[in-house]
């Protein structure tokens, strides 16, 4: 307990200087789950994340997910999910095509893109006195569906020394003479990923409160097997009572991997058993 205990601190030190920024959020999630027969469970689910202290939300999901319990010691589920993800803003500088030269900027405003993801999983776990220790394998596919989105055009850059009676615009520290509001189109998007879990957690004598930790690793399967991200959780699960199930944990998403901003989150869980 002590050598896993120094472990996750040191992660947690070390983490925030892994990529060049840092962004903080909340996520919230709300499980409903049911057993059907002694071996089939099935779940249903909300989520939401939300970055700025709730000022933005970053996504929202659906999920329905079932699972079966081969024995003891291995389970299979597949799970669907509707996503509404937000994609940030983006500029792109713009280069004349005969001769290269900078034409100006492209301005796509941030917009939220519908996704769906299936996945499927195995996973296992084992008790060694009142430590549980887990491993999970996940494919996940998601298939992000096409979008047009509005697009801000600057061309001509003002001249030096211009006086002219005409309006102009100012962006990226220049002055243009056109400013073009139109339209651009996202294509659709298909994206594999395999995610190995590990998690270890411990039962505490005669105490609703269930600490536990977990590591993760999602690997690209489109680009030769390359780390995408990793995501270390730290937190504890209460429950309440037999149907009732609180969770509360820091996330820690590590984006160096994919040029990505690192996450730091609050959690919140809330399941039902029914």
């Amino acid at each position: 307990m002590k050598k896993l205990f120094t472990t996750c601190c040191a992660l947690l030190l070390a983490a925030p200087t892994f990529a060049q920024r840092d962004e903080f959020g909340t996520w919230l999630e709300i499980e409903a789950e049911k057993k059907l027969t002694k071996r089939i469970d099935l779940t249903l689910g909300l989520g939401m994340r939300a970055n700025d202290n709730l000022g933005e939300v970053s996504r929202a999901n659906a999920v329905i997910s079932g699972s079966y319990k081969v024995c003891d010691y291995l389970k299979i589920a597949t799970t669907y999910q509707y996503i509404s993800d937000l994609s940030r803003g983006e500029v792109k500088e713009d280069f004349k095509k005969s001769n290269g030269k900078f034409n100006g900027y492209n301005v796509d405003e941030a917009f939220h893109r519908a996704k769906h993801r299936l996945s499927f999983d195995l996973s296992s776990k084992v008790k060694i006195g009142r430590f549980t220790i887990s491993l999970r394998e996940r494919y996940q596919y998601t298939h992000s569906v096409s979008k047009d989105i509005e697009r801000v055009r600057y061309r001509d850059e003002v001249p030096q020394g211009f006086s002219g009676d005409v309006p102009t615009y100012e962006f990226g520290g220049y002055d243009w003479m056109e400013c073009e509001i139109g339209e651009d189109h996202k294509n659709h998007k298909n994206n594999h990923l395999l995610r190995s879990r590990i998690g270890i957690e411990y039962d505490i004598k005669n105490c609703p409160l269930t600490p536990f930790a977990t590591y993760e690793i999602k690997t690209q399967l489109q680009k030769g097997g390359a780390t995408e991200e990793t995501r270390l959780i730290v937190g504890t699960d209460w429950k309440l009572n037999k149907k009732n199930t609180l969770s509360l944990a820091y996330i820690f998403n590590d984006g160096h991997y994919s040029d990505e901003a690192n996450i730091h989150a609050v959690s919140i869980g809330y399941k039902f058993k029914f």
